[in-house]
């Protein structure tokens, strides 16, 4: 019988690469930068060890684009969310919500964000390009000046701090859920649990937000200023 040719192997640069990325952001994120070796990653990936040198130029190349991709899938669900809202308080909830559900999903996030601020944030220190919150800190301004203008939000609120704010609302569900599950006796891994926490912090940055009413001329507010203790982390 006549002897058929062997299939051709045709390269897949997209597929090759793409193997590459995922292997590297669950190792990064499970051991750090420091724990990971080339070799450790190409196994994972199940490809030839030089395709790291031809796509990524090196273990720092991959790293950086590793972070690069996770900080562009939140940046893009940031803008979509506060983008969508169709008012100021829909655009708070909405980038709340994105947070959440973001976190949720992307455990690796989370962990590769641990990882970087445990080294000060060396790594996007010499690459001060991978992650910038101008765009989302623009769109956030112009909702919170909205707001304001419309009479729903008080004046004088600092948007940096605001997103910070955000951030750090939804990030300790995520980030310290293994550690605050034992010391609350709440399972944060519970989706019930989740979505009351998320109604928890939208309800609770939306009255912050809110205009404060004056009780009227000459009479102080019933607002009375919290004692502030100094926390560490749970």
């Amino acid at each position: 019988m006549p002897r058929h040719p062997a299939a051709r192997q045709t390269r897949n640069p997209d597929r090759t690469r793409g193997l590459l990325l995922r292997a590297a952001t669950r190792l990064f994120s499970e051991r750090g930068y420091d724990g990971v070796a080339v070799d450790d990653i190409v196994a994972a990936a199940g490809v030839n060890k030089r395709m790291v040198y031809h796509y990524f130029g090196s273990k720092d190349g991959l790293y950086s684009e590793v972070l690069r991709d996770v900080f562009n899938r939140l940046a893009a669900i940031e803008l979509k969310a506060v983008g969508e809202s169709g008012s100021p308080e829909e655009a708070i909830a909405g980038i709340l919500e994105s947070y959440f559900a973001f976190l949720g999903e992307n455990p690796e996030f989370v962990n590769l964000i641990s990882w970087e601020n445990l080294h000060q944030g060396q790594f996007v220190k010499r690459h001060p390009d991978l992650l910038s919150k101008n765009p989302v800190l623009g769109r956030l301004r112009e909702a919170v000046g909205e707001g304001v203008a419309l009479g729903v939000f008080h004046p004088g609120i600092d948007v940096k701090h605001l997103l910070i704010s955000l951030i750090s609302l939804c990030f300790v569900y995520h980030a310290n859920r293994f550690t605050l599950s034992q010391s609350v006796g709440l399972d944060l891994q519970s989706p019930r649990v989740l979505k009351e926490g998320l109604t928890h912090t939208i309800d609770l940055v939306l009255n912050g937000l809110k205009q404060r009413k004056s009780e009227g001329a000459g009479k102080r507010s019933s607002r009375v200023p919290l004692k502030r203790k100094s926390a560490g982390p749970q």
